[in-house]
This record gives C-alpha cells, sequence and structure tokens, in this order.
C-alpha cells in the first residue's frame, strides 16, 4: 500500500465531508468519506483505483465509504446516486519515501582513528539509525558511522 497524504481537497457539486483520518493524508492511509442524506442506491468510485481505492465502493447505503492509498498520484473520488454523479472530492496521496541504495565500507574496524560515512541514493531528509549502539553508533542526519567494539 502507499502513504495517503491530503494535499488537495476540493469537493464540487454536494459536500463530502473528511470524516476521519485526513492531513496527511499518505500512502499506506485511510480516510472516511460521507456526505450528508445518503441515499440507497449511492455508490463511490475513483478514478484512478492505482492512486487510491473505494471501500467497498457500491451500494452503501449509509453516506459514508473509506478511501485507502494506493500509491502516489491524483485521482478523483466521484459520489453518485443512482448512477448519476453528485459530487466529487480531488485527492493527492503522498508517494513512498525512497531511500535508496546504501554505499560505504562493508568492515568498520575497532581501533582505527575516525569514522566512516555512509551515503543513500535516494530522497534527502531521511534518518541514520542503529540497531546495536554498543557496537557502533550512527549520526542520525549524517549517516557518519562509530564503531566501538
Amino acid at each position: 500500500m502507499a502513504s495517503i497524504c491530503l494535499i488537495s481537497n476540493y469537493a464540487y457539486g454536494c459536500p463530502i465531508t473528511v470524516t476521519s483520518g485526513g492531513n496527511p493524508f499518505c500512502y499506506t492511509s485511510t480516510i472516511t468519506l460521507s456526505v450528508s442524506g445518503g441515499a440507497a442506491l449511492e455508490s463511490w468510485k475513483s478514478s484512478n483505483p492505482l492512486v487510491a481505492k473505494v471501500n467497498p465502493g457500491y451500494l452503501v447505503p449509509s453516506g459514508v465509504c473509506t478511501v485507502s492509498g494506493v500509491s502516489g498520484g491524483t485521482t478523483t473520488i466521484t459520489y453518485f446516486i443512482n448512477l448519476v454523479p453528485q459530487c466529487t472530492l480531488v485527492l493527492t496521496v503522498d508517494p513512498a519515501p525512497n531511500a535508496g541504495a546504501i554505499s560505504g565500507p562493508l568492515n568498520i574496524w575497532y581501533g582505527l582513528p575516525g569514522a566512516v560515512t555512509f551515503t543513500s541514493s535516494g530522497a534527502t531528509g531521511g534518518t541514520w539509525t542503529s540497531s546495536m549502539t554498543v557496537i557502533a553508533t550512527v549520526g542520525a542526519g549524517t549517516g557518519v558511522v562509530t564503531g566501538f567494539t
């Protein structure tokens, strides 16, 4: 699944309300949408289910649906009554972060002076961590690793 970040929230026609979830709406997120006065033969549809999918989508007589982010991009969610479009909501889904490939030395030798730096070919702004801080620490924003034992 992708993180849904609700970047655009433009409703055309009847008001569609985000009743849970919301900002940020990122690719692994789910939000709940609603309209007042749901009808017996209503349905919801995403113009691009590869970006966000509507659950369950059809014949939901409560005026409520959930939308799950799948991948980055923009989609239009449309609310129908008797197969006639009533209103739309434009959603932009934030893409998954790209960690990229990590490069650096395979071994860090205990006792050597200084530290070594690892780099990533992915998006900037990530955080580096060490799962074994008794053996080595890493600068969270720098990727600089210092070995201890």
